[in-house]
């Protein structure tokens, strides 16, 4: 299956310019202020994580005890998304959630999670 990380998270950082002159210019402010994590976003992560998890340890067979391997999910998935900074959730984390649970295995083996899950946490930078 694709990676866990690859496809749920989405960091919404400011970009900036750099001047090649000797002089830098001074940063020009953000048009908009970062957002804010969310204690409703946050849950939706941690939820969305406990889902996958799942899906991946009734799925796979490494290590072959199916606690080993959820718990093994939770803890890399947690070390790369942040859920202290989900700020909130795509439109499709509903469809998301439904899919990963009415999915076949099979189908998620060969396929990995389903397109609504693509970028589906989105956290501050």
């Amino acid at each position: 299956m694709r990676s866990l990380l690859a496809i749920v998270v989405v960091v919404l950082a400011g970009s900036g310019c750099e001047s090649s002159s000797p002089t830098p210019l001074p940063p020009a402010p953000d048009p908009q202020p970062h957002p804010v994590p969310t204690a409703a976003a946050k849950a939706k992560c941690e939820n969305f994580i406990a889902v996958a998890c799942a899906r991946n340890a009734d799925c796979s067979n490494d290590p072959p005890d199916r606690a080993q391997r959820l718990e093994l999910c939770k803890q890399q998935a947690r070390t790369g998304i942040v859920c202290g900074k989900a700020v909130t959730v795509s439109e499709s984390y509903d469809r998301c959630i439904r899919e990963l649970g009415e999915t076949s295995c099979e189908v998620l083996i060969a396929s990995g999670y389903p397109k609504s899950c693509d970028k589906v946490i989105l956290v501050a930078p």
